[in-house]
């Protein structure tokens, strides 16, 4: 449960980290019966086509000049990555390019705890 909320914390710091104002976010949640769906979209600086493939690698940065005060050790991402992967399910960044925002989306397996039965006699219950 602290693992998830560490995912949806990281995405959601790094757009607002990487947007100009007016800052928007937009989450999403949608659910079947084998996987659940999150989608985080901004319309932040955008990544560019060539850092798609590496924004999930440690230590990884994307520099803008246009906000160039933008703090971090390059981990978010990747400690996104990871706890998604130790969950069984997937991660994937999206962006049109510089200036059009990114979108991130996370599948999750859905698993449903099947219910114990206790099987018995009736006369292994009787009160005696």
């Amino acid at each position: 449960r602290n693992s998830i909320k560490t995912v949806f914390d990281n995405l959601v710091d790094n757009s607002i980290k990487y947007s100009i104002a007016p800052l928007e976010i937009m989450i999403k949640f949608k659910r079947n019966t084998k996987k659940a769906e999150i989608e985080f979209s901004d319309n932040g600086i955008g990544i560019p086509n060539e850092e798609i493939k590496k924004i999930f690698q440690k230590f990884h940065r994307i520099y803008d000049k246009d906000i160039p005060n933008v703090k971090g050790t390059g981990l978010g991402l990747y400690v996104v990555k990871e706890i998604i992967k130790n969950h069984k399910g997937k991660v994937f960044a999206f962006s049109e390019g510089k200036g059009k925002g990114s979108r991130f989306k996370i599948e999750l397996p859905i698993y449903i705890e099947k219910k114990k039965s206790v099987k018995g006699n009736k006369k292994d219950f009787k009160n005696e």
